[in-house]
């Protein structure tokens, strides 16, 4: 078997799903020429399964996918609604126009077109896709005579409200916390660049003459060569010191 994560969706977030579909709803309702109001999305109570006569599709994309089931008789008043056709139209015309309707709507669901997307017919889900334990979903989309079921899976969930980094306090302040930590110290001169030629043949007692002035600073350095501060080399009773020139800009532990 398979491993799933978890992914709990409380009701807040459910509810900020419902109102960013709902956006995406009126968008393309508004293509139509219809009333904002003909349709809208509510949170389903219970996700319960539908009669077996309903009609499942799924669409598929890089965002995630979703299900969609309907009676199939649904189909026709759903056209009637968006084309003024009536259900029982002889050509088929209402039925034709609410199939076309409600792939275009997954379009829009799972990003518009813009995506790579798939559109299946499918059967109906099982209840583990239904699990909201596994970030699914569900909703009801409704409206004057036509009601459908929708399935959010958890990627197409988070792509329309992505989930937000808790933002939790520190124990104790980073200071405080690293203050009694031990470090070695080192202190550096910088002599200038010489050739490696120079270097090879040294000898005890040669005496390397460097570009740096006499009075040029010291530095306090970590042993990874980071550099704290500038500094000048001094001597206090019978230890030696340095004294602060220049502090550092940045302060990296």
């Amino acid at each position: 078997m398979k491993a799933r994560r978890l992914r709990w969706h409380g009701a807040n977030r459910q509810e900020a799903l419902a109102r960013r579909l709902q956006a995406e709803l009126a968008s393309w309702l508004d293509g139509w020429s219809v009333a904002p109001a003909l349709l809208s999305l509510r949170i389903s109570d219970s996700g319960a399964s539908q009669p077996s006569s309903w009609r499942w599709m799924r669409a598929n994309a890089a965002t995630g996918s979703i299900l969609l089931g309907v009676d199939a008789s649904a189909l026709g008043r759903l056209g009637g609604l968006l084309a003024q056709a009536t259900q029982d139209d002889a050509p088929g015309l209402g039925k034709r126009i609410g199939e076309r309707a409600l792939r275009a709507l997954l379009t829009q669901f799972v990003g518009g077109a813009g995506n790579l997307i798939d559109i299946e017919d499918t059967i109906a889900p099982g209840v583990e896709v239904r699990n909201p334990r596994y970030g699914c979903c569900a909703l009801d989309l409704h409206g004057a005579s036509f009601e459908a079921c929708m399935l959010v899976d958890n990627a197409l969930f988070e792509f329309w409200v992505p989930p937000q980094a808790p933002v939790l306090p520190a124990l104790q302040p980073r200071d405080i916390v690293i203050g009694n930590e031990r470090i070695t110290l080192q202190v550096v001169l910088d002599l200038g660049k010489a050739n490696l030629e120079d270097a090879q043949q040294l000898q005890v007692g040669d005496v390397l003459v460097s570009n740096a002035a006499i009075d040029s600073v010291f530095y306090l350095a970590l042993p990874d060569a980071r550099r704290l501060v500038s500094a000048n080399l001094m001597r206090k009773g019978d230890q030696r010191a340095l004294q602060v020139a220049t502090p550092s800009s940045r302060k990296t532990p």
